[in-house]
């Protein structure tokens, strides 16, 4: 069954409806997983043939990661989402031409995206593949702000834990293997987090990385679990057998220790 024009613009217009969950928890895994997300303004129309295209963006603002300055122009490979008829019967060839030509109409010249980034190989022509395009203003913005700051809270409550005093007894760090500091990867604590310990930069790494690099001294700090301005966080170093729970409290916009509970096995 042919799609009919409201269809079209409906699933053109995707992009600033409300998110739904399934949406959320993509958003989600592509700002993690993104080399940077950033405020860009679109400088020319989008080029290409297909499903495959290359815009040309001028960077504004970055909002995390390490991505393009202010005031960079740069070329990102954009892919056409997909179109699925939602009437019963698969799209036709005309239906998805203009659901193309939609979907291009939205990055018109000058308009004004939010992009999350991730670099491709450079043989490939462009630096830098779009993970995700999300609308600088309504609802797509303010999940772009929810989530980083709740990034930045996370940041804030690790480097409190790495620092509290309540483990300075048990890091040891002349310890042959207790330095650089590792911490255990998880949703807590980003791989992209940027922390110095016994003047050494702090390596994120997974679990299998770890195992690897065949390492015996670890922290784990995980689940971290905000509600407002009161936080708490499991910790566990294995090789001293330590592990507890430390409590936060946001205090004029910053955390604080509110309390750590730690003990021995």
């Amino acid at each position: 069954m042919r799609l009919a024009l409201p269809a079209l613009l409906l699933a053109a217009a995707v992009l600033r409806a409300g998110p739904s969950e399934e949406y959320v928890r993509e958003y989600e895994g592509a700002l993690l997983d993104s080399t940077a997300v950033i405020e860009a303004t679109v400088v020319a129309e989008p080029s290409g043939d297909g499903d495959k295209l290359t815009v040309r963006l001028r960077s504004a603002k970055a909002l995390a990661g390490e991505g393009p300055a202010a005031d960079t122009e740069f070329d990102a490979a954009l892919a056409v989402p997909p179109l699925e008829s939602c009437v019963g019967g698969p799209p036709t060839d005309e239906d998805r031409a203009a659901h193309r030509k939609q979907y291009l109409g939205l990055f018109a010249k000058a308009s004004r995206w939010v992009f999350a980034l991730e670099v491709q190989n450079r043989h490939q022509g462009t630096p830098w593949r779009v993970r995700r395009v999300y609308d600088t203003e309504g609802q797509g913005r303010a999940d772009v702000d929810r989530l980083l700051a709740r990034r930045a809270d996370l940041a804030a409550i690790v480097a409190l834990i790495v620092d509290l005093p309540q483990l300075r007894p048990y890091w040891h760090e002349d310890t042959d293997g207790r330095k650089p500091l590792l911490l255990l990867a998880s949703d807590s604590v980003r791989r992209s987090l940027s922390l110095e310990k016994f003047g050494e930069p702090v390596l994120v790494l997974t679990k299998e990385q770890i195992e690897v690099r065949k390492a015996e001294a670890w922290l784990e700090i995980s689940p971290v679990v905000i509600e407002g301005d009161v936080a708490k966080a499991a910790v566990r170093y294995p090789v001293e057998g330590v592990s507890g729970t430390v409590g936060f409290r946001r205090e004029n916009g910053a955390w604080v220790v509110k309390d750590a509970s730690l003990s021995e096995k």
